[in-house]
């Protein structure tokens, strides 16, 4: 496998080639969306545990950086703090969506297996951008995150409500804490989806290698039969 740095006018990222990348081939995409306080690199640090061979992963950073102290710098895709949250949000939403199309303009993709995904901020991001398109995402995974804002999804459901999605929570995450994991389960329950809820007791927000193959079963099961 081999990551190279892929920057847009959109976004910066990083481009997870699988072994024996072949540039002819379509490849299923699987998006990878970072964490509040993180960056690209994360994430793509989990694409071999997920599959050497069958996808092409993007990593994409987001987009507003911030001091984490100790000379370090945090990417994150809105403000959790105060109340820019939601504006933030939909800027980084349309950010992220032309940057997509910079990546599919890029790179040949299954445009009928994009999989979309992330951890914390990442899963927000996922809902708020995924649930609205089930046109353009085969499948959606949450780990360790919440709904963030509802106010940004309820105008925008779709007819459809069978979309795939995979969520994880560990039950002693103190940052997005299991009470809100759960909300967010009962919140897509009342909207119509039936969410694949994973809890991993004693996990904190972080995630396990339990998660990762749980992912992969619900990964191989939505992919079965479509990839070549």
């Amino acid at each position: 496998m081999e990551a190279k740095q892929f920057d847009t006018q959109s976004l910066r990222s990083l481009i997870v080639e699988p072994d024996e990348y072949d540039p002819d081939r379509e490849y299923p995409l699987i998006i990878l969306m970072h964490g509040y306080g993180s960056n690209m690199s994360d994430l793509a640090n989990l694409t071999p545990a997920i599959s050497r061979t069958e996808y092409l992963y993007v990593c994409p950073n987001a987009p507003i950086a911030f001091d984490l102290g100790m000379g370090q710098t945090g990417y994150a895709w809105a403000n959790l703090y105060g109340n820019t949250y939601d504006m933030e949000a939909m800027a980084s939403e349309e950010r992220f969506m032309d940057f997509l199309e910079e990546v599919e303009a890029a790179y040949r993709v299954r445009t009928d297996l994009l999989i979309m995904g992330g951890f914390s901020q990442g899963g927000m991001m996922t809902y708020q951008m995924g649930i609205p398109r089930p046109e353009k995402f085969a499948g959606l995974f949450a780990l360790s995150s919440t709904v963030k804002s509802p106010d940004l999804i309820i105008p925008r459901l779709p007819e459809r409500r069978d979309q795939p999605i995979f969520v994880a929570h560990g039950t002693i995450d103190m940052i997005a804490e299991i009470k809100a994991g759960r909300g967010s389960i009962d919140l897509l329950h009342d909207w119509g989806f039936n969410p694949e809820y994973h809890e991993y007791e004693g996990m904190a927000h972080e995630i396990w290698q339990e998660v990762i193959d749980d992912f992969v079963d619900w990964l191989e099961r939505l992919t079965q039969g479509k990839r070549e």
